[in-house]
Formats: structure tokens, sequence, C-alpha cells
């Protein structure tokens, strides 16, 4: 019980950006992989145009690609820097909801809103921990 204790971070603050972290992955985990799901959904219908077919490739590379920057793969950050820090994962997944926006999809459309949110929120958890860091230091 003393080692649990140990474990955790000494103030509260810590201990929420932490869980919030997590949330945060948990939601990107799922929106990436829906995202993938209405990729593979779209091939499915045999996009008529040669534009659609590069647009569901980037939409699965990329997702792909912020399921591993969130699971810590140690060689994607090396690859992919921005994917190291908070405000990269935020500025990553703002682009992300960008170009999935397809406005004449319900479903499509709900899922770009909701990354963009995500990646903005990863921004605010970025500016707020360096604005605490700058407040600690001065």
């Amino acid at each position: 019980m003393a080692d649990d204790a140990a474990a955790q971070p000494k103030t509260g603050n810590v201990h929420m950006s932490v869980s919030v972290l997590w949330v945060y992955r948990i939601l990107t985990l799922i929106c990436a992989s829906l995202l993938i799901i209405i990729a593979v959904k779209n091939f499915i219908d045999l996009p008529t145009n040669i534009r659609d077919w590069f647009v569901n490739i980037y939409y699965i590379l990329l997702a792909v690609i912020a399921i591993l920057g969130e699971c810590n793969i140690k060689w994607m950050h090396g690859k992919i820097g921005i994917l190291e820090s908070i405000i990269g994962r935020g500025i990553f997944l703002i682009f992300l909801g960008t170009i999935a926006l397809e406005v004449s999809k319900a479903l499509q459309l709900a899922l770009s809103i909701v990354i963009m949110v995500i990646g903005v929120l990863y921004l605010s958890l970025g500016c707020h921990g360096r604005c605490k860091a700058r407040k600690a230091n001065a």
C-alpha cells in the first residue's frame, strides 16, 4: 500500500493532468480507429475518382500514425518528432480533423469535429503545462 502511495504524484494537479492525458489518448485511439473504419468503408463503396482513393489512403495512414503516436512507440517518435510533445500531438490531430472534414457525410463530419476538439484540448493541456512550468521557474 505504501508503494502505491509513493508511486502517485504528490500534487493533485499533476495527477489530474496525467489522468486527463489518458482520457485524451483513449479518445484519440477510438477516433483514429473509427477513421480507419470509415476509410475502409469508403473503399468498399468504390470511389469513382482518383482523388477519393488517395484521400482514403491518407485517412488510413494518418490514423495509423496517430495510433502509433499515442501508444508511445519510440521509433515512431524518432521518425515523426511532432508526436513527442503534447502540443505537437494537438497540432497533428487538428490537421487530421481538418483533412477528414466531409460535410456531406454526417458521421465523418462529427468524427472530424471530435478529432479537432481533442487536438484543441491537447493544445490547451500543453500550454497550461508550459505556463505552470514558467511560473514555477520564476
